[in-house]
């Protein structure tokens, strides 16, 4: 999938929020037994409707910073929260993609704010930061995609775990995700882990690398958890199976969808 962006110019927003944001694989794993009530969201011939029947078009940005040991979203040590929503809405941005690690979901206490030009913000930690953010995207009807980017503020992994963080409890941060912003309205999604790359493999059968597999039995949990979500799901790097010999960014391979599809 190309990435989602704006037409309009982008260049006037800060850094933070200056990148278009994508999942390589959008994927529509809801089952067609399965009740759509309000704020439902699915797939129809690789395009998004809601509730209502009407088409969804994204134009996005990452809005990095809550990854980051920040644990807060970037910019806000230079303006308010409020104003560069309100550039978002201005530029025609009508999605914003939220990356996480399992620190912000945890509470961490939030740096890198300036409380003078934020200072409904003081005070809040940082998933009562995460929750105020979203609620304020969802009144200005941006929608809201939640990343499971890192499993700590360090670095991306290459798989989704690692010898410090259990498959268990990422499985654990999306089901809590989803739990905990169901009835977000525009909260249309989950993005189930950023940038697969090196050892992930694709319908290899390896239970300790197929990402693939790891995707199948994330979905299960997020969508019984919250059912009217869309799951995202990036692609690997470079394997031999059902894969061209062109090099590959991470997460950005898709080709082994067509010998095991989701």
């Amino acid at each position: 999938m190309k990435a989602l962006k704006s037409k309009r110019n982008l260049s006037m927003l800060p850094k933070a929020l200056n990148q278009p944001f994508y999942a390589a694989v959008l994927v529509a794993i809801m089952a067609s037994t399965i009740s759509l009530t309000a704020d439902a969201y699915r797939i129809i011939d690789g395009k998004i409707y809601d509730e209502q029947g009407e088409r969804v078009q994204l134009r996005g940005v990452n809005w990095f910073g809550f990854e980051t040991n920040t644990h807060a979203p970037h910019g806000l040590w230079a303006r308010s929260l409020d104003e560069m929503i309100e550039q978002m809405q201005s530029l025609g941005i009508n999605a914003v993609r939220l990356p996480l690690s399992p620190p912000t979901l945890r509470g961490a206490d939030p740096s890198g704010i300036d409380y003078g030009l934020n200072p409904e913000l003081e005070g809040m930690n940082a998933l009562e930061l995460l929750d105020h953010v979203i609620e304020r995207l969802d009144r200005a009807g941006i929608y809201i995609l939640l990343d499971h980017h890192r499993p700590n503020t360090n670095a991306i992994s290459p798989l989704w775990y690692t010898d410090e963080y259990s498959e268990a409890q990422w499985l654990a941060d999306l089901e809590f995700m989803a739990t905990r912003y169901r009835h977000v309205p525009h909260v249309i999604g989950i993005d189930l882990k950023n940038e697969p790359h090196g050892p992930a493999t694709w319908g290899t059968g390896n239970l300790d690398t197929d990402w693939n597999l790891a995707a199948e039995r994330a979905a299960r949990v997020v969508l019984t958890a919250n059912p009217n979500l869309i799951v995202f799901v990036a692609g690997i790097e470079e394997q031999e199976y059902c894969s061209s010999p062109h090099a590959h960014g991470w997460g950005g391979n898709l080709e082994p969808l067509r010998c095991m599809p989701l």
